[in-house]
C-alpha cells in the first residue's frame, strides 16, 4: 500500500536525518507550516488522511533544509544545530521533494528513492542493540527508583561524554521507544554512548 510504503520512507528519512518528531513538529511551526508532531507519528505509521496542505508543509520544510536560509531566525540552539545537520529528502534525481513529489509518492504515482525504504541486516542489529538497552535501563529504573531517576544518571552520563542536548534527547527518545532504530551512523553512535553510559553504572 503506497501510504504505508510512503510512511516508512518518511520515518526513515527523518531518523536519518537526525530529526525527531518533537523537532520536525517544531521546525515547522517556526518556518509557519505547522504539523503536529502526533500527526507526524501517525504520517509514519499510515493511520492518517493527509490533506494537500500536508505535502505544501513538507515541502517548505524541505526546501528551508536544502538551503539553509533562516537557520539563524531559530532561537533554540539545539533545534537550530540539528537542522543545520540534517539532509533533505530527495527523489529518485537527487533533487529536492517538492510538494507535489511528496504526494505523488503517497498516492503511488511517483516511485519512493529505494535508500529510504530499505531494512538491513544492520537495522535489525541496531534493534535487538537497543532492545538489550532497554532491559538494561528497566534494571537501572528498579535499583534508581523511578524512570525520572535512571534517565538523570544516563542523562549525566552522556553529558560528561560531550553529548550534545539534542543527542542526549535523540537517545532517549531511541530508548524509550520514540525513535526508530536503524544502521545510521548517527543511531549506532548513540547506542555505543548509551552502552557505555550502562557499562559505568
Amino acid at each position: 500500500m503506497p501510504r504505508v510504503q510512503f510512511g516508512k520512507a518518511f520515518c526513515n528519512w527523518r531518523s536519518s536525518a537526525g530529526l525527531s518528531q518533537d523537532q520536525l513538529a517544531l521546525a515547522t511551526k517556526q518556518l509557519g507550516a505547522p504539523l503536529a508532531n502526533s500527526f507526524i507519528s501517525k504520517l509514519e505509521n499510515a493511520s492518517v488522511e493527509p490533506k494537500i496542505d500536508t505535502f505544501v508543509k513538507l515541502a517548505k520544510l524541505n526546501k528551508f533544509l536544502a538551503d539553509k536560509s533562516g537557520l539563524l531566525a531559530i532561537q533554540d540552539q539545539s533545534l537550530r544545530s540539528a537542522l543545520e545537520e540534517a539532509d533533505v529528502f530527495c527523489v529518485n534525481d537527487g533533487a529536492a521533494a517538492m510538494a507535489s513529489d511528496f504526494f505523488g509518492m503517497f498516492i503511488g504515482e511517483q516511485p519512493i528513492p529505494e535508500k529510504y525504504l530499505q531494512g538491513s541486516e544492520g537495522d535489525l542489529e541496531a534493534e535487538t542493540r537497543v532492545t538489550e538497552l532497554v532491559q538494561e535501563f528497566n534494571g537501572l529504573r528498579s535499583r534508581e527508583g523511578s524512570i525520572a531517576a535512571a534517565w538523570s544518571v544516563i542523562n549525566d552520563a552522556l553529558a560528561a561524554k560531550k553529548l550534545s542536548a539534542t543527542q542526549r534527547d535523540r537517545a532517549q527518545a531511541l530508548l524509550f521507544g520514540l525513535e526508530p532504530a536503524n544502521n545510521s551512523d548517527l543511531v549506532n553512535g548513540l547506542i555505543d554512548a548509551l552502552q557505555s553510559s550502562f557499562d559505568t553504572n
